[in-house]
């Protein structure tokens, strides 16, 4: 698949800094969907979902994969996620952090619809711990959560697969002594 390169909307982060452009970009590696078929599968009134788009496009992430030709002589446009990452460029703490909470926001809105969404496949793991890491070992712990992700990135087994969202975070340096709720 070749994807057309658009100029780029200033900062990649910055661009997925909205959980339901995170979700539009997971339905497009999926595979390549006109914006009628992503406005229906992820509820977003039309004109919002072309705001969307627009922003990811933009920023290089995704382009018109193809146009499917519609009766009247129009043309619906395929969007598709690219091929390859766009080049990364120096981004602001905030901007940073706004992608974080996003990529967290579009997480607890994919457990919300798992856990009351009615399905029978849906089932949700969640695991937080706190340990202590040289540099070292937080280096490895990054490296071997990324080779086991890709290890189950494409499932062999077709016959059962299900689409499963993997967020995991590894926050190092947080304050030495522990955060307590606020006082009521």
């Amino acid at each position: 698949m070749e994807v057309r390169q658009v100029s780029r909307f200033r900062g990649v982060h910055k661009a997925l800094a909205d959980p339901r452009r995170i979700a539009v970009l997971e339905a497009l590696w999926q595979e390549p969907q006109s914006a009628k078929a992503l406005a229906d599968k992820l509820g977003l009134p039309p004109d919002r979902l072309y705001y969307h788009l627009k922003r990811l496009e933009q920023a290089g992430l995704i382009g018109v994969d193809r146009y499917h030709p519609l009766p009247g002589g129009k043309a619906e446009r395929i969007y598709a996620a690219v091929e390859a990452e766009p080049d990364a460029e120096p981004t602001t703490v905030e901007e940073k952090r706004d992608f974080l909470m996003a990529v967290l926001e579009a997480t607890r809105l994919d457990v919300h619809a798992a856990m009351g969404g009615g399905v029978p496949t849906s089932s949700v793991s969640l695991q937080r711990t706190l340990v202590s890491l040289s540099s070292r070992r937080f280096e490895e712990l990054t490296r071997r959560m990324s080779d086991l992700l890709e290890e189950y990135r494409d499932d062999d087994d077709l016959e059962d697969t299900v689409p499963t969202s993997v967020t995991y975070a590894l926050v190092r340096g947080l304050p030495q002594q522990p955060l307590r709720p606020r006082a009521t």
